[in-house]
């Protein structure tokens, strides 16, 4: 193996490493992130305290890490680094490529310290986040089982997953949402928000974006109150008509890098007041309390 964990791995805080997603949250989505970033037929360690949940993966072999010879969860955690390192090494022999730590056990790299030093001088991290996990390649930078990158539909139900909590944070929880897509697209889970698709047909836009205006008024007239345009879609990057027309009618609310744009429909078209944006800030405050 070759190659190092990236400081931060191992500089964090204690207190940065609680703040983390809830136990649910990991459940859910830690097997998705390892669907989305491990190679097919990998075998793949996971910390998981014998969640078998945590192991469960497409196309890939979970095992629980610290594993008994039966390949069930040992069922305790390692008594010292020492053991952490003697099994860790007697799992790549047996194929084991890549280690998932959840954001729930990285404890252990405060508590294993020899341990954590072990991985860092002798691992590469291909994913690392403080809400979910951190997943680390185990082979050699030549291995035919390199890390990938997601694409295709891990990469739009990742976006999608990000998308979500993006506009979780950001509008009420009554909010009705316009979310811009094609038809067949995984729509964000926006935990009990009303969700409208602002469809548009591309050969109507490249000469003329009233079609596509006129469907966004009549997801305003249905109540829609804010526009969420997805960047990796290039929707505003590829059509600067219609760019322009929303940007010209509806105040941007917010601007994510690399993930979307939000815009405020509850203005009238036409106007760009803030008197929306105080509006909204003030539901905001109070879904806040309630």
């Amino acid at each position: 193996m070759s190659g190092r964990i990236t400081a931060s791995f191992t500089s964090d805080t204690k207190e940065q490493r609680r703040s983390h997603a809830p136990y649910a949250e990991i459940r859910a989505r830690l097997p998705e992130v390892v669907n989305s970033r491990i190679p097919r037929d990998a075998i793949v360690l996971v910390v998981s305290k014998g969640d078998e949940q945590l192991t469960k993966f497409d196309h890939r072999r979970g095992w629980h890490f610290l594993r008994h010879d039966s390949g069930k969860y040992a069922g305790h955690h390692p008594a010292d680094s020492e053991e952490a390192i003697e099994q860790l090494e007697e799992l790549r022999e047996l194929g084991a490529n890549y280690l998932v730590v959840p954001a729930t056990a990285y404890w252990w790299f405060d508590y294993y310290a020899d341990f954590s030093d072990y991985v860092e001088s002798r691992a590469r991290t291909i994913y690392g986040d403080d809400d979910i996990c951190r997943i680390f390649f185990l082979g050699d930078d030549g291995d035919a089982q390199a890390p990938i990158r997601p694409t295709g539909a891990d990469r739009r139900r990742l976006v999608a997953e990000q998308i979500g909590e993006f506009v979780r944070a950001l509008v009420p929880d009554d909010a009705k949402v316009a979310i811009a897509g094609a038809e067949n697209e995984r729509l964000p889970d926006l935990a009990g928000r009303s969700v409208f698709r602002f469809r548009i047909d591309d050969r109507e836009v490249a000469d003329e974006p009233r079609p596509a205006m006129a469907h966004l008024e009549a997801l305003r007239a249905k109540g829609a109150e804010f526009l969420i345009v997805p960047k990796c879609e290039s929707w505003l990057d590829d059509r600067s008509g219609l760019a322009h027309e929303i940007g010209r009618h509806y105040p941007q609310l917010a601007h994510q890098e690399n993930l979307c744009w939000a815009f405020d429909l509850t203005e009238q078209p036409g106007h760009t007041s803030f008197g929306a944006l105080a509006k909204f800030f003030r539901r905001r405050r109070n879904s806040a309390a309630d």
